[in-house]
């Protein structure tokens, strides 16, 4: 999946990540009508991630960073998501 966002970042297009929403208790898993072994690893990634952000990347044109922000800015207004801004990431590192 790392394909999406390699090849913008290798041709020199600008890419952008905005928040959406969060990962619900019910949403905790991932099947298809394959069930195979990207199935299963999909499905494995995918448990206890409640509360992770879900968020979309936009690409832009190459030399059009600006207009890439501005469309952000108003996707960001009209989606008015609810995750706290930076996400609050518990840790535990040991650190005292």
């Amino acid at each position: 999946m790392i394909d999406y966002a390699l090849i913008a970042s290798v041709i020199g297009f600008p890419a952008g990540v905005l928040p959406v929403t969060k990962v619900m208790p019910n949403e905790q898993g991932y099947m298809d009508h394959f069930n195979d072994r990207w199935t299963m690893a999909l499905n494995n990634d995918s448990q206890s991630s409640v509360d992770m952000p879900i968020a979309v990347q936009l690409i832009g044109y190459a030399f059009e960073d600006e207009k890439l922000l501005g469309i952000m800015s108003k996707l960001n207004e009209k989606l008015d998501h609810k995750i706290p801004m930076p996400p609050i990431i518990q840790s535990d590192l040991g650190l005292g």
